[in-house]
């Protein structure tokens, strides 16, 4: 999809719009309950601040992608929840047993808050009216419908294993400049427990499942190339997993956050690279230009 100036400006201002509606909606929140979100934990203005500008960019992409899965307005909520929680909640809490970082028991209902908060002034405010809408199930079957169900499966234990190999080598090579801080000034954020590398391995396994399982319907909805397919996955993927933690987190060391950023930005990538080659399906549109490719990568060999 190509933006013009005008509908950049547009869906920018929008974006402004729901950020700035969320920002307000979650002080309140804050302030009448006993939630206290993880990225609000010191409820300061620059912290607003910086939620404010983090929430205009991660909206205005994530809102993008979803245009462009043509779904009906309900689809496009539902979707969109769990599409948001599933990156907030579920990867971001593995991702923090991967690194062993202390983890308030109650941050998964915070963030049930946080995801639906934003969720529902995204939907309102970005409005799909239905124009080239098909029916969601009858997409997902057309999908699944290339290839049988055992392949299908292959293909799933194929994808969980090269992801886990991916961040199991990735960590390893980059823990080494994390670990002095585990026992240092900083032991307040981090947790090494007797069972770490247990954790951490099985943090890595149930990643990699989260990954293959829920992001199976963003592929089977996806009309677009392969090249805008990698670009729409990974870039969502980068900014919450990796770019939120380090601007958010800034209590923690910066020799601590660093290395964490590199690492997360590194396995998002090649994660979004594995998946994407192994489970995008070209629509009719997209299929001629996919047999080229291949057919030039065969003659290049």
């Amino acid at each position: 999809m190509i933006l013009q100036p005008k509908n950049m400006l547009n869906r920018l201002l929008k974006s402004l719009l729901v950020s700035f509606v969320c920002i307000i909606v979650l002080s309140i929140i804050i302030n009448l309950t006993a939630i206290k979100l993880p990225i609000l934990t010191e409820a300061s203005y620059e912290r607003y601040l910086i939620l404010f500008l983090y929430l205009i960019v991660m909206i205005f992409y994530v809102s993008l992608l979803f245009d462009q899965l043509y779904l009906s307005q309900k689809a496009k909520g539902i979707s969109l929840f769990f599409y948001l929680f599933i990156m907030t909640g579920s990867l971001q809490l593995l991702e923090s047993l991967v690194a062993q970082i202390n983890v308030p028991p109650k941050a998964i209902v915070d963030l049930i808050v946080y995801t639906l908060v934003i969720t529902c002034f995204t939907v309102l405010i970005f409005r799909y009216y239905g124009k080239g809408a098909e029916c969601y199930t009858k997409r997902i079957k057309n999908y699944f419908s290339h290839q049988h169900i055992s392949k299908w499966l292959l293909k799933c234990i194929y994808a969980i294993f090269l992801l886990f190999i991916a961040h199991y080598l990735i960590n390893s090579m980059l823990t080494p400049f994390i670990e002095p801080y585990y026992n240092g000034r900083y032991a307040n954020i981090l947790k090494m427990s007797h069972h770490a590398e247990d954790v951490k391995y099985v943090s890595m396994l149930t990643h990699a499942l989260v990954m293959v399982v829920g992001f199976q319907p963003l592929f089977a909805l996806w009309k677009g190339s392969k090249t805008s397919l990698l670009f729409w996955f990974g870039f969502p993927l980068f900014i919450i997993l990796a770019f939120q933690p380090f601007i958010f987190n800034v209590h923690w060391p910066l020799g601590f956050r660093f290395p964490l950023f590199i690492e997360e930005t590194l396995i998002m990538y090649i994660h979004a690279i594995i998946l994407v080659h192994l489970f995008y399906v070209p629509d009719e549109k997209h299929k001629e230009e996919e047999l080229v490719k291949s057919k030039l990568s065969m003659s290049n060999w």
